[in-house]
């Protein structure tokens, strides 16, 4: 009777890369490598054991580098990429500004000449003032899945489309001094013109923006939902985003302290999309706008000037599971 170990080495890497998508499971290094030397060696010279690879510090994101620069093409095959720079293990030794040439050396090494990158998560320590600004490095045509947390990420402003089948998109934990208001739908443009799917969570929503929601809530529903045959769009209910964008998410912790006008906007257009659920639901069908108004203890609130942070283990923990899960293939609702 034949063994595992006597099967053909091309019937193993199949195997083997079955296995390792199994992400729940745990990393293909830690499950199949120890079985025999000559498992070890075949996942690492296939490059099975970087297909799904979760990096939860910045010491692990540089050893990972230097790893993978003396790989071939043929063995760098990450699939999926989990980049921490502050984790549990508290072991970083840099900020989020040194960190960002790595992560950009990581991105332009892994398999340049046909990238298969499909799911890309960064997470950086909260700051209360202005996200770090991520210089996408190398075109990456595969991504379809882009989810940063305390950072922003842009495309060179012209020429190449560095990520044109991204389609899930989350800008998750940032300040209100994070973006420019006025160009944040430039931005969506510029990372990602094919989005279906926008998820932002943000503390102290300001006016601009939520004006910018209001237009695209008004255009989906009166276009795309209600199919109106009469509605001509006009200059100012013009859909500011990318006309594949399906739905946005928006998880706002508001400031108290903040502009009064500011505060009850967002109360208005809260109310406007609630009752917009109300009618959809009845309808069979998903709302364009979803937003969401975070407390204290809230997975997804965002401490504000000078707050504490002690949410962020809980959130970063639910963030890794979300790339568990998304690699695995698993369904993950959007609005949640």
């Amino acid at each position: 009777m034949a063994t595992l170990s006597s099967l053909p080495n091309e019937l193993l890497i199949y195997i083997f890369t079955l296995v390792a998508v199994d992400v729940h499971a745990g990393h293909v290094t830690t499950t199949l490598s120890p079985v025999s030397k000559h498992f070890n060696n075949l996942i690492q010279s296939s490059g099975v054991d970087v297909i799904y690879t979760p990096l939860r510090s910045f010491d692990k994101m540089r050893r990972f580098l230097g790893y993978i620069e003396g790989k071939d093409t043929s063995q760098k095959m990450v699939h999926s990429l989990l980049l921490v720079v502050a984790g549990n293990e508290h072991d970083d030794t840099a900020g989020p500004t040194p960190a960002l040439p790595v992560i950009q050396a990581l991105l332009s090494t892994i398999d340049a000449d046909a990238s298969r990158l499909h799911t890309l998560f960064i997470h950086i320590p909260f700051c209360n003032g202005e996200a770090p600004i991520l210089q996408l490095p190398t075109s990456l045509p595969a991504l379809t899945s882009l989810h940063l947390s305390g950072l922003i990420a842009t495309s060179p402003p012209a020429g190449q489309l560095y990520t044109p089948a991204l389609t899930h998109l989350q800008l998750l934990r940032l300040h209100k001094q994070s973006i420019q208001y006025a160009k944040f739908s430039t931005l969506i443009h510029n990372l990602a013109p094919h989005a279906t799917h926008l998820k932002l969570t943000l503390f102290a929503p300001q006016h601009a923006l939520l004006q910018q929601l209001l237009r695209f809530h008004d255009t989906r529903i009166r276009i795309d939902t209600i199919e109106d045959p009469e509605y001509t769009p006009t200059s100012v209910s013009t859909n500011p985003f990318p006309s594949s964008l399906k739905q946005i998410t928006g998880s706002f912790t508001c400031d108290t302290a903040d502009r009064m006008s500011d505060t009850h906007y967002f109360s208005l257009l809260w109310q406007l999309c609630d009752e917009t659920l109300v009618t959809l639901r009845r309808l069979g069908q998903k709302p364009p706008l979803v937003l969401m108004s975070q407390l204290p203890g809230d997975l997804d609130h965002v401490p504000g000037e000078g707050g504490k942070n002690g949410e962020e283990e809980v959130f970063l923990d639910c963030f890794v599971r979300t790339w568990v899960a998304i690699s695995s293939g698993d369904e993950v609702p959007w609005s949640e």
